[in-house]
């Protein structure tokens, strides 16, 4: 019978061709070692005729099957899942430190390198180091993180507000959604 059905679509020129068989609910009659022996009996057949007879997916109620090149179908689902991992979004963490004495001219280059962070998708961690006795003036550090912040509004958030570790004080900016 299957040879028939491969014969008939050959003859109307159909040579690469799926079929698909739409069952209704699954009501067996008689057991389940005569299902066993003609599902093996079709898979054979299917065989010598060089497709192979697939459960896609195994799980589907009431079982649907595929006659296909079942390899092809695994390199087509490999490519996907590549091309899916090829257009995901990877997320790093760059970082601009500066001093509490940063002039001007040199804060807005940092400044520029952050926005520049920002717009590519990166979160940034600004590092404000102390030494020696700026130690004792915390406050202008946390002036100049403020002010940075604040500068980067438009193209970020804080996502951690500023905090000292050790001699440093860290925060963190994330890219605006969009």
């Amino acid at each position: 019978m299957v040879e028939q059905c491969f014969e008939v679509y050959q003859d109307f020129g159909f040579n690469d061709f799926e079929v698909k068989i739409a069952l209704r609910p699954e009501n067996r009659i008689g057991s389940d070692d005569v299902w066993d022996k003609s599902e093996e009996m079709l898979k054979n057949a299917l065989t010598n005729q060089g497709v192979e007879y697939s459960l896609l997916p195994a799980t589907a109620k009431p079982p649907v099957c595929r006659l296909m090149d079942y390899g092809k179908f695994l390199f087509e689902q490999g490519k996907k899942k590549a091309l899916a991992r090829k257009n995901q979004k990877q997320t790093q963490v760059k970082e601009v430190k500066l001093r509490p004495v940063t002039d001007v001219g040199d804060y807005q280059v940092k400044l520029r390198n952050l926005i520049k962070f920002l717009e590519k998708g990166d979160k940034v961690k600004v590092t404000l180091r102390f030494r020696g006795r700026e130690m004792s003036h915390k406050e202008l550090g946390m002036q100049m993180l403020q002010r940075m912040a604040n500068d980067a509004l438009e193209y970020g958030i804080v996502e951690h507000q500023p905090k000292m570790e050790g001699r440093q004080m860290i925060m963190v900016l994330g890219p605006k959604k969009k």
